[in-house]
């Protein structure tokens, strides 16, 4: 088999009752010219059958079954080890891509030979118990290209306000890039890290170009992911994301984008209370000192509120029924809370 243009990596885990839809999803794309690399991470139902029985029907799918749960992060890993396309993108099981997904990012870097990295948008569904999508956010990216450092770390922290940026299935990556510098996911990290491995392919790109794709089904569950649980909501994780963007910067941030960084930071703050998070841990942060300073004037009303409430300790009675509320919302109408966040 020749070279394919992108290899495709999915994670599998427990994932019988989406796998074949998120599989035949890569299948119906009207571009063909991929390998499917799918690495069952020691699921305990029908998944692995269902990877090797497609392995057996198309020469493009590749399997590889770990021996032990280890993680998703370790099963991309274990892909990356063996990709052969010239770029690399990825899928989850329990998601699923409309059919012009890749011919889109392929015909973007075909136009554009020297991009490093391809971001498009999605759709986060918002499903419920019985499957059915109760709320449907669209997250678009614009068409452009960024060729210096600093226009990529502004679109970097722009694309994550969206948020885009720290998703790992909506880029295409050249995998020469992943091979010259072992780029790999970090195992320790089972949340954000994608974000951070964004972080690192992007200190070593030259272009990056967005496109105004959407097609990537993001499916959002109201418990029984990671992406659901408190762990999600780490304050030194988050703070690390917040940290990570300020440094991809080689100089001073600029002001209205430091005001959107620091905005997210807020989001990240008032997550990581309703999750039980001291307050007085944030307050000793260095990075909580900075946000104090941030003159903050290109904000909403929401944004000023909700900014202020942590700025002012006059309004820390206020604060905390206000992460009460907020805590409330999250937990028993998470389709609302989803809009609200908007």
């Amino acid at each position: 088999m020749s070279e394919p243009f992108v290899s495709i990596v999915m994670p599998v885990f427990n994932a019988s009752a989406n796998l074949r839809r998120a599989i035949f999803s890569v299948f119906n794309q009207t571009f063909y010219d991929f390998e499917l690399i799918l690495v069952d991470d020691h699921s305990t139902d029908q998944s692995l059958k269902i990877c090797r029985e497609l392995e057996k029907k198309d020469p493009r799918v590749k399997v590889i079954a770990l021996e032990k749960n280890s993680g998703a992060s370790a099963a991309r890993n274990a892909a990356l080890d063996v990709i052969g396309g010239r770029y690399v993108t990825f899928v989850d099981a329990d998601d699923w891509l409309e059919d012009n997904v890749l011919a889109r990012a392929a015909r973007a870097i075909k136009s554009e030979p020297s991009i490093d990295v391809l971001k498009y948008g999605c759709s986060e569904d918002y499903v419920d118990r019985d499957g059915r999508v109760r709320y449907r956010k669209i997250c678009r990216a614009e068409d452009r290209a960024f060729r210096d450092r600093a226009s990529m770390a502004r679109a970097a922290a722009e694309l994550e306000t969206i948020p885009l940026f720290g998703y790992i299935w909506n880029g295409f990556y050249r995998a020469a890039l992943v091979k010259k510098y072992s780029l790999r996911f970090d195992e320790k990290c089972r949340v954000n890290e994608d974000f951070f491995f964004n972080a690192e392919i992007l200190r070593r790109a030259k272009v990056l170009r967005t496109i105004d794709c959407s097609g990537y089904h993001y499916e959002k569950r109201g418990s029984g992911s990671l992406s659901s649980t408190a762990a999600n909501y780490s304050y030194e994780l988050n703070r690390r994301k917040i940290a990570e963007l300020i440094g991809l910067f080689d100089g001073e941030v600029p002001s209205d984008v430091e005001e959107k960084i620091f905005w997210m930071y807020a989001r990240f703050c008032y997550a990581a209370l309703v999750d039980g998070e001291k307050l007085s841990v944030i307050r000793a942060d260095p990075l909580f000192k900075k946000f104090l300073s941030v003159g903050f004037r290109d904000i909403n009303f929401k944004q000023r509120v909700l900014t202020g409430l942590l700025r002012k300790k006059i309004f820390y009675p206020i604060l905390f029924a206000a992460v009460k509320v907020i805590g409330g919302i999250k937990r028993l109408a998470p389709t609302l809370f989803a809009r609200l966040k908007k």
